[in-house]
Formats: C-alpha cells, structure tokens, sequence
C-alpha cells in the first residue's frame, strides 16, 4: 500500500501523463516507462483516493524503477556524506567559465537564475556576491545542499534550495538563466533527455538562456564511478535543436583538485517557442 491515492496504470501514451477523472478518483494513463510510472504514482498520492499497489504481472516493473530512483539518490547522498569538496573531481574554487556565461547574458539583478546539479558549487556564492537576487539550486542531494547553506551563513536565506531529481522537477517559476554543469551528462538514456529538454523548455523564458557544461568528446567517460554521456558541440546542438538556438560553444580542460584534467563542453542557447 502505497500512502491514500489511486493509480490506474496503462501503458500507451509516450508523451505525457494525461489524467482522467473516474468518480471521485483520479485516474493517470502512462507509457511503460519507469519514470513516468512511479511520477504518476506520485501525482496520484498528492490527489487523493486510495491505491491498490499489489504488484501484477504487469505492474511488476514498477520495482526496479523504484530502486534506480533511490539508488541514485542513495549515491549521491553518500557521496556528500563521506567525501570533502578536495576529494571530488568536480570541485573549482572559482567557477570562471559558468560566471562568464552569466555575464554574457546580461541579466538585470533581479533575474531568476537556476543552477541544476549546483550541490555544493561555490556558483552561488558568487552570484550572491555579485547582487543577484533571486538564485534557485536544485540538486538530487540534500546533503549537497546543506553544506552549501552551511557554508553561506546567514546568506543562504537568499537562496531558493531545491531538493529534486531533475527528470522529476516540476518548475513554479519561470526562469531568465537556466545553469548546469555536469547533471546533463549523467542522463544516459533518451526518456531522461526527453524529460530534461520538456521541462527546460517550459522552465525558461521566451529569449532566456540555458548553459550546459558536459564531458566533452575528449573527456571522461565516467564520473563519481558513474556511466556518463560525452557530447561534442555538434550532438549537443542536436540534442536542444527543438526550442533552442546556439549562441556559442566552447570547450575547457578542468584540473581537478587530484591534479587531472578533464575536457569540458560548455553551450549556451537562447529560449525561442518554434
């Protein structure tokens, strides 16, 4: 038994979650995949009715979805948990690259800026520091984003934390500036880029910018003991070719605090309704 909700589960739709009603209770009609099938678990609990959760020949595939889904958080909680930031490969003491890219955009001080992945990035630090007002970091870890609040005092008040996966996150705001180093890359099957992509696309304003800093094609091919996805600039044009238009690429060598490098690809887009 899964909380009071009702979930009736189908497997046709690929696009969506469309919802039905059925009496008093409501009904989510999803594709096969896991995600969208323990998303419309979710939705169903937040609605109310109650769930019959016995596992079916059918349904049994909800399993192994539930276990990625901790167990990519399990991972990254024990990560934040064991490790210090000069034991972790993507810690930079000055994040040059990414506050060039915010610069180029030239938003006003009050513009809504989002860090996907940021843990416990010192991105934020500087955006603060800069006077830029409202700052949102979305990471899969809590314990990621602890550490950065802890590490800004009285400052991190300013920020909006969110605690998601970013293939769960369903965005109330509408933002100018939409930042992510090295989360992209982690999604290594295509209904995770799908997912990103629709939800950036409804995230980020008409003309608004998305920066995306991955492993390069040069780069690594793992990350944290994880399977990762390179780009090089013409497949991650590709990727975001539906409702974004390439303002510029580049790649960098990142040093990590371990004295290796690793080549980055960093692009920005601008939002556009096509």
């Amino acid at each position: 038994m899964v909380s009071t909700a009702f979930a009736n589960i189908f497997f046709s739709d690929p696009d969506g979650i469309p919802e039905k009603q059925n009496g008093e209770k409501r009904i989510f009609e999803i594709p096969s995949s896991g995600y969208y099938i323990c998303k419309a678990l979710m939705l169903s609990a937040i609605n109310g009715g109650s769930v019959n959760t016995n596992i079916s020949a059918r349904n049994k595939q909800l399993k192994p979805y539930l276990r990625l889904m901790n167990g990519q958080q399990n991972h990254w909680e024990k990560i934040y948990s064991t490790k210090q930031p000069n034991e972790v490969s993507w810690t930079q003491e000055v994040p040059k690259t990414s506050l060039d890219f915010v610069h180029n955009a030239n938003l006003d001080k009050s513009a809504n800026i989002i860090d996907i992945g940021g843990g416990d990035s010192k991105l934020v630090d500087y955006l603060l520091d800069e006077g830029y007002e409202n700052v949102s970091v979305l990471d899969i870890s809590e314990q990621a984003l602890n550490r950065a609040k802890q590490r800004l005092g009285d400052k991190a008040t300013k920020v909006n934390w969110i605690v998601s996966d970013i293939t769960e996150f369903a965005p109330t705001t509408s933002y100018d500036f939409w930042h992510d180093r090295a989360t992209f890359h982690f999604l290594t099957t295509e209904p995770q880029i799908v997912r990103y992509l629709s939800t950036a696309r409804q995230a980020v304003k008409e003309n608004g910018t998305v920066t995306i800093g991955t492993f390069s094609d040069c780069g690594p091919k793992k990350c944290s003991g994880l399977d990762i996805k390179q780009y090089s600039e013409e497949t991650l044009i590709a990727k975001l070719q539906n409702g974004f238009e390439e303002i510029k690429c580049l790649t960098e060598d990142h040093t990590t605090p371990f004295n290796t490098t690793q080549n980055f690809l960093f692009c920005s887009f601008k939002r556009h309704d096509n």
